[in-house]
């Protein structure tokens, strides 16, 4: 019970009145954002009572089979190592997201992967019908879910996919079933 000057004036409670709560830090678009930068934005995180950061990596991710889509600037090991170990010390669940679908041109860009497209002018699709496309993006979660160990959720991301059906495999599937279907 709150009082001023003996007077009572309530009760204050302060709880969530959600069970998760979260906020998104997509390192991709957050190119001029170093590792302490993430970290002083994970501390105002848990002090807006935050509990679940979602991390989008893109090229920043340290992969370590597919080193070729690494960016210049991409976290080194021991720097996401320091990330995570900072936001679980905060209370933080980490929720790691991979594109799946579409946003995925940091991928597409690189001469190794560029036959996975959907079409060739804008590249920021893979061809869901090219079976090569899911082996990468197995391999490419793979990695992921390692260096996220016993992560309850993995966020697949799958927006944006306006140019399924394009490519001469995913037409027919596409005309004759829709691109839900596809």
């Amino acid at each position: 019970l709150q009082t001023i000057r003996g007077v009572p004036l309530g009760v204050i409670r302060d709880f969530p009145s959600l069970p998760l709560r979260g906020f998104q830090v997509n390192l991709q678009s957050l190119r001029q954002q170093n590792l302490e930068g993430a970290i002083r934005l994970l501390e105002a995180m848990a002090r807006w009572k935050l509990n679940t950061v979602l991390f989008e990596y893109g090229e920043r991710y340290p992969y370590r089979v597919h080193r070729a889509i690494r960016s210049a600037d991409a976290l080194t090991e021991s720097e996401l190592q320091v990330l995570l170990d900072h936001a679980r010390s905060l209370g933080l669940e980490i929720m790691p997201l991979h594109q799946c679908l579409g946003h995925v041109d940091f991928i597409l860009r690189q001469p190794a992967y560029a036959h996975l497209s959907e079409e060739t002018e804008k590249r920021d699709q893979w061809c869901p019908r090219n079976p090569d496309s899911f082996k990468l993006l197995r391999e490419l979660i793979d990695d992921l879910a390692e260096t996220h160990e016993g992560a309850r959720y993995f966020h697949l991301g799958g927006d944006e996919t306006r140019r399924l059906g394009e490519c001469p495999k995913c037409r027919p599937i596409a005309e004759a079933h829709g691109k839900g279907r596809l």
